[in-house]
């Protein structure tokens, strides 16, 4: 019976740490290793996980802790370095799975000998965010790249089984330090992968929480995501500069000038200094970026900073209002 580790960094979580647990740990599928790693947060999340681990002594839970915080990046590499199974799987530590998602996982990826696989999210608080898959099937090669790009495969580490030996082989791990470190790590994934296996069942409750990475609205957050987001386009750029595939090189020409878009839109209205916003503008716009862009999307970035303000600040937040409405 082939192991798998799950890997539940914890940073935080006080109030959902303990419902996050129960569904990792009464799954249908029992030969599972529990890599906790403690990131030093200032609550009593810890407490509350060491409860939970002396509630269920049949269960094989390691608990790993960091010197000090050091991020979710780092976490999960430590839960990397320390798991033993086959197979390993990535969870936050306030979201749920289903009691049968890792069994569910476990036989798709063996179904098709994937290196890993991917299922459904259904997200709680907000609207869904993702593309569903309607049918179980696997891609290939560099379909699989191409099917990050064109948002088959969500760009999420979590709810993923991934073979162990596949990520040791390759040497991947998570940029630490790094905002939307999901997105790197995805296309790398992808990148190296042979097949993956695509799941229609939902086995993974993500929830939107206020005050999380990802909703955090002081200035520092704001520079530091947009640092990120440069980081992750020069990567895909790189990507893109050694290939000479044309479906690929045109999936990442379309994602491109589509994320560019959403991410200059976002920079007109955010609450930081106007020499910043330009700055950060010219570089998510770039030359270099603009080679590798095509779409609907792509002329509208090329535009000077003050018409691109002019023309979208307003449009924006009339979007953004009425998608509120949609949540």
């Amino acid at each position: 019976m082939h192991k798998v580790s799950i890997i539940i960094p914890i940073y935080n979580v006080a109030p959902y740490v303990e419902k996050s647990l129960l569904s990792a740990l009464n799954q249908t599928y029992n030969n599972i290793e529990y890599v906790i790693v403690d990131d030093c947060g200032k609550d009593n999340s810890m407490s509350i996980v060491e409860a939970v681990a002396n509630n269920n002594p049949d269960k094989d839970i390691k608990i790993v802790p960091h010197p000090q915080n050091m991020g979710l990046s780092a976490a999960r590499n430590t839960g990397l370095k320390n798991s033993t199974g086959e197979y390993v799987f990535f969870m936050d530590s306030d979201d749920t799975i289903s009691e049968n998602c890792i069994e569910l996982h476990l036989n798709a990826i063996q179904q098709y000998d994937a290196d890993f696989s991917d299922a459904n999210f259904q997200i709680i608080g907000s609207r869904n965010i993702f593309n569903d898959t309607k049918a179980a099937y696997y891609l290939r090669e560099s379909d699989i790249l191409i099917g990050c790009f064109n948002g088959q495969i969500h760009i999420s580490a979590g709810n993923k089984l991934y073979k162990k030996s596949f990520i040791t082989a390759n040497n991947l791990s998570f940029v630490e330090g790094l905002i939307h470190e999901d997105t790197i790590w995805m296309f790398d994934i992808a990148k190296h992968a042979k097949c993956v296996a695509m799941i229609p069942d939902y086995t993974y409750h993500y929830y939107i929480r206020g005050g999380s990475i990802t909703t955090s609205v002081s200035a520092n957050s704001i520079i530091k995501r947009y640092d990120s987001w440069v980081y992750i386009l020069n990567h895909i750029i790189s990507i893109a500069q050694n290939t000479d595939n044309q479906k690929l090189l045109s999936s990442i020409s379309t994602w491109l000038s589509s994320i560019r878009f959403k991410i200059s839109a976002r920079l007109v209205v955010v609450d930081i200094d106007e020499d910043i916003k330009q700055k950060y503008y010219k570089l998510v716009n770039s030359e270099d970026v603009r080679k590798f862009s095509s779409g609907l999307f792509a002329p509208f970035c090329s535009l000077p900073y003050a018409l691109f303000k002019l023309l979208f600040k307003p449009l924006y937040k009339i979007f953004t209002y009425i998608n509120s409405l949609k949540s």
